[in-house]
Order: C-alpha cells, then structure tokens, then sequence
C-alpha cells in the first residue's frame, strides 16, 4: 500500500541528501530550497513527534540512516555552533 510509496519516496530524498552532502560537505540545507529543504524540515518534525511518542512517520531505520551521514536534527543549534 502507501507505505511502500512511501518508502521510495524517502530514500529518494535520502538520496538526494547524501549528494547534497557530497557536494557541500554538510547536511545544513537552505531550507528555502523548496524541494529539499521542505523534507529535511519534515523530517526533523516527524522525529520530534517520535521523541515525544506522538504518531510520526519516522521509523528507527530511517533516524539510523540520517545519524550515518551526520542528518542535522537541530538546525538552529547547528547554525549556532559552526558561527
């Protein structure tokens, strides 16, 4: 069903992210990059709804995929840090 669809979606947008990383050496994306920056958005808000136990669509799979290319859960924090 969906959750298939689902899937493939992510891990093209997974895939996305690992070039984007390739290229800029980081995972910081520009958030008005409408195609990406929308889903790393999304992403950090499904995995706070998972920290909170509220319905997320984040899986254990995919928050071990995002910490294997250092995914930045807290942009703010990140921006702060590299300032």
């Amino acid at each position: 069903g969906d959750d298939i669809v689902g899937r493939d979606h992510w891990m093209l947008k997974f895939s996305e992210l690992k070039r984007y990383k390739d290229i800029h050496g980081d995972c910081f994306v520009n958030l008005k990059d409408k195609q990406l920056g929308d889903w790393v958005r999304s992403q950090r808000q499904q995995y706070k709804f998972l920290q909170e136990g509220k319905k997320s669509q984040m899986t254990d799979e995919w928050v071990q995929l995002l910490d294997d290319i250092d995914f930045i859960w807290d942009g703010v924090d990140f921006a702060r840090k590299r300032a």
